[in-house]
């Protein structure tokens, strides 16, 4: 059972209380450290449920504040997680299968009111895959092979007060390493397939599904130079341009 199916009754209840505590800290205090947790939470929902439900329960709080937490978070911090200290290799492997599923199987983001936040976002996964990379292997992620309680090293939290209750409702049920295993036992993500090819795999079937979006997204043959990086991974790993 995934984590909303395991704490559904609570999320369900205080959904709309949780996500506005976390929203007005972001507002009133935006750390790295929070943002981590933040992506992680969500990494894991989308994770281990139809990305379009997770979608669909954050904008139900208003309008639009799924693509402006894509926007103003993942976009902006994928990139520096792979550098951080004390993140878990397990939460950054969580987040980055949760943002390929969100490039491929969400219709908000592939067709919908978010399709023009994809090529952003893909190119911040990217980043963040050649980040790892320089630290250690984007499978690794500088981190023992070892996916054991060690690669649970969460950032330190208070024991009282506003920090202690985010964190520890930031990591209610599953850790990581059980949500990855919980992948892995679906078989959409074997263990030891590289992510950036399992990545560039799901790419692929969204271009060869949708003809002209990547063409389109990444300004015809000449474009927009900052998405070079883009292109050089998808060239890399055999991605047809449509």
């Amino acid at each position: 059972a995934g984590m909303m199916d395991n704490i559904s009754s609570q999320v369900n209840e205080y959904f709309v209380q949780i996500f506005s505590v976390m929203f007005r800290r972001l507002q009133n205090n935006k750390t790295a450290r929070f943002c981590n947790g933040l992506m992680e939470f969500v990494g894991r929902l989308i994770c281990e449920n139809d990305p379009s439900r997770i979608i669909a329960l954050i904008d139900g709080i208003q309008p639009g504040l799924f693509g402006m937490l894509i926007d103003k978070v993942f976009v902006v911090e994928l990139h520096r997680l792979a550098t951080m200290k004390g993140v878990a290799t397990n939460s950054i492997k969580v987040i980055q299968y949760s943002m390929t599923r969100l490039l491929s199987e969400s219709t908000e983001f592939i067709t919908g009111r978010y399709s023009n936040q994809w090529i952003n976002l893909l190119k911040s996964v990217i980043e963040l895959f050649g980040t790892a990379q320089l630290n250690g292997g984007s499978v690794n992620m500088g981190g023992s092979n070892n996916e054991t309680a060690d690669e649970e090293h969460f950032v330190e939290f208070e024991e009282s007060g506003y920090q202690a209750t985010y964190y520890q409702l930031t990591f209610i049920g599953q850790s990581p390493t059980n949500t990855l295993n919980s992948i892995r036992a679906s078989g959409l993500y074997p263990k030891g397939v590289d992510p950036r090819f399992h990545l560039a795999q799901c790419v692929g079937k969204v271009s060869a599904s949708n003809p002209g979006f990547l063409s389109t997204r990444l300004g015809g043959s000449t474009g927009d130079n900052s998405l070079e990086e883009v292109r050089e991974f998808l060239v890399n790993y055999n991605v047809q341009i449509n």
